[in-house]
């Protein structure tokens, strides 16, 4: 394919069918979130007058919908216009993916001998479209996948999201990798395989439930193979 497809492309037809599909979050899995969210966040809090976060804080929000941030400081600033404070945030995260942020390491040279192995990737994130769009692009890893499916505002659970890939690659077998609990549920109630991405912003005992657990981007390759193989007895 000469570029990936997008969720808004998705809507209707079928890729087309393919025996192993792997599924990857983007936050915390290939992208490095903490080089844009975290100064994106505290630039933008400090630009108000308000007092800067701590980078924990802000990390534990990565791989949710941006509505858990805004109810964050809603609550903690309830004199101030939220919306506007997080349509900051959002200008200044993309500005800095496409300046400083960064992949983790082995991503572009993993990526591609996964596309080589198994031919078919996706994306999956609860990111929206402006973002994952962004980061795809400044990173240039977008022509590895062959779908992008950002959060739409009808989607319910990151169970939907990876069931609507799923049904629309009509996969065979899929692993899912992910670095939060989310993407681990969503691959078992999809009857799929997952890897989790343990070098990612998942609390401890987030991943527990992984059919296997990757210290670094560096081991997802040699993890996924022998979970398409105990998936495949199943």
């Amino acid at each position: 394919m000469d570029r990936s497809r997008t969720s808004d492309e998705l809507r209707s037809g079928r890729i087309g069918r393919t025996d192993r599909l792997v599924i990857f979050g983007l936050d915390g899995t290939l992208f490095r979130t903490e080089s844009v969210t975290v100064p994106a966040v505290q630039e933008s809090f400090e630009s108000i007058g308000l007092p800067v976060p701590n980078p924990d804080v802000i990390l534990s929000f990565i791989g949710q919908l941006g509505s858990a941030m805004a109810q964050w400081a809603g609550q903690l600033h309830p004199d101030r216009d939220v919306d506007r404070l997080m349509a900051e945030i959002d200008k200044r995260e993309l500005e800095l993916v496409r300046t400083v942020g960064r992949l983790f390491d082995g991503v572009a040279d993993g990526l591609v001998d996964l596309k080589s192995e198994f031919g078919a990737l996706a994306i999956c994130s609860n990111g929206g479209a402006a973002y994952v769009n962004e980061v795809l692009d400044a990173r240039k890893i977008r022509q590895h996948f062959n779908l992008v499916r950002y959060r739409r505002e009808d989607d319910v659970s990151k169970s939907g999201m990876v069931k609507d890939v799923v049904n629309h690659f009509e996969a065979t077998l899929a692993v899912v990798v992910g670095d939060r609990q989310d993407d681990v549920r969503a691959a078992k109630e999809n009857g799929l395989g997952s890897v989790g991405a343990g070098y990612g912003f998942g609390k401890k005992g987030e991943l527990d439930g992984a059919d296997a657990i990757a210290e670094s981007f560096g081991r997802v390759p040699d993890l996924v193979r022998p979970v398409f193989d105990i998936i495949g007895r199943d």
